[in-house]
């Protein structure tokens, strides 16, 4: 398991088990970890924002982050289903 998918796992404990599977079998699902995870980072190493474009940035960034993850959620969601 790669360091994204654990990523993942760490935020999501809940649904550990759907990230193990849609990891091993979902294209999809592997690029929108990776999209999460890069965007994630780059949030992380982001200094205070000083200037406003810079502010700007954060909360475009904020709201990718938010949207990937509802899009996360909805396939671990439906993996979980009977």
């Amino acid at each position: 398991m790669d360091e994204r998918t654990r990523h993942l796992m760490e935020r999501f404990p809940e649904h550990a088990d759907a990230i193990k599977s849609l990891s091993e079998t979902n294209a999809r699902f592997k690029d929108l970890i990776a999209d999460h995870h890069e965007v994630s980072d780059e949030l992380t190493r982001m200094e205070p924002a000083a200037e406003e474009s810079e502010f700007e940035h954060r909360e475009e960034l904020q709201r990718r982050q938010a949207s990937l993850e509802e899009e996360l959620i909805l396939l671990m969601v439906g993996q979980q289903r009977p």
